[in-house]
């Protein structure tokens, strides 16, 4: 009896673990696709400014400005990607532990 109930919050934690790394391989793609937006957006703003007609100084004021902004939400895109394929690993690393340790 006791073995079973092992058994049931094992095969438990281990569906809560795939269900959690489901969630955040889901992250991961969002956010690769948000970067290949953010790409196609700096594009457009990059164009839009060159054929403003704003002055040099101007222009590369704001060229700089946006670049800055592309820069800082690629950076916290890919920190969270790292965090994100971090968990997935250490989760897989428990699904392990956990189908390891369990008694047939």
């Amino acid at each position: 009896m006791a073995n079973d109930s092992l058994k049931i919050a094992v095969q438990t934690s281990i569906n809560l673990l795939k269900d959690q790394i489901e969630r955040r391989k889901e992250d991961v793609a969002r956010a690769a696709n948000q970067k290949k937006q953010q790409a196609w957006l700096l594009s457009l703003c990059d164009d839009a400014i060159h054929h403003s007609g704003l002055n040099m100084v101007d222009s590369d004021r704001l060229d700089n400005c946006v670049g800055e902004l592309y820069c800082e939400g690629s950076k916290q895109l890919n920190q969270s990607i790292t965090r994100w394929q971090e968990e997935i690993e250490k989760a897989e690393g428990e699904i392990r532990k956990l189908e390891w340790m369990t008694p047939a």
